[in-house]
């Protein structure tokens, strides 16, 4: 089931004192989160839309700068904080790993199983999901990403 709003990463910490912070992305590689024009910050139970200016990458976590976010001070208010993405902002052939939980699977006419329950831990970005034989069970699932 798509979601309207799906976490997509967590502030770290400040970098530097221009108000740029360190985000680990929960995506599938950290250059999917640099390219989003816009993300959400979760604020208790609110929403506050931040629209990313400047975005680098280094090993696997993304330096961003955001449009208001201009002293250390404000980003380190966001420190530990949640960044989620509107649904809408992107494209629907985009499927995040959140959105497959309890989603029934089906190979040759027949439902298998509700598909990976234990996803709810892993906040990954998905394109394809693939229904291959394995020499070790009837059915293995590949997951394709971008």
């Amino acid at each position: 089931m798509l979601q309207q709003y799906l976490e997509i990463g967590k502030i770290t910490h400040a970098h530097g004192v221009m108000g740029e912070v360190k985000v680990q992305p929960w995506c599938d590689s950290p250059e999917v989160f640099a390219a989003l024009p816009a993300v959400y910050l979760r604020e208790g139970g609110e929403l506050r839309p931040l629209k990313l200016q400047k975005a680098s990458v280094f090993r696997n976590f993304v330096f961003a700068e955001f449009e208001g976010v201009d002293t250390m001070e404000a980003a380190q208010a966001m420190r530990g904080k949640t960044m989620e993405l509107y649904r809408e902002d992107i494209d629907d052939e985009v499927i995040f790993a959140a959105e497959l939980i309890g989603v029934e699977v089906y190979a040759e006419g027949k439902m298998i199983e509700e598909y990976l329950s234990s996803l709810s831990r892993f906040k990954l970005c998905v394109t394809k999901i693939k229904i291959v034989n394995s020499p070790t069970s009837p059915y293995f699932f590949l997951i394709e990403t971008k």
